[in-house]
């Protein structure tokens, strides 16, 4: 994870990408890095399509983030149509 958010940084966004999902290997509901991996589908790629995706997989597992202004900015703009889909990693 920490890996991946200096790539980030760096602009060099395929690659933090591939060290998020590495990370998210041995606990695929780590909050944290779902968190900064739509930092990066946000800002980076600005792909909101697949940083509402992430979102609802964190809130789903901590709903008490749905207050985090994040969330609620990107929930606010949301069509409720996507509910009860799975989750699938936004590549």
């Amino acid at each position: 994870n920490n890996l991946a958010m200096l790539l980030q940084e760096r602009g060099e966004l395929d690659e933090a990408e591939a060290y998020y999902i590495l990370a998210l290997k041995p606990n695929e509901n780590n909050v944290d890095v779902l968190f900064n991996w739509a930092t990066l589908k946000l800002n980076g790629r600005q792909d909101l399509n697949a940083t509402r995706v992430l979102i609802e997989k964190i809130v789903s597992i901590q709903p008490d983030l749905k207050k985090h202004p994040l969330v609620k900015a990107l929930r606010d703009e949301e069509d409720d149509d996507d509910e009860g889909e799975p989750f699938v990693i936004p590549i």
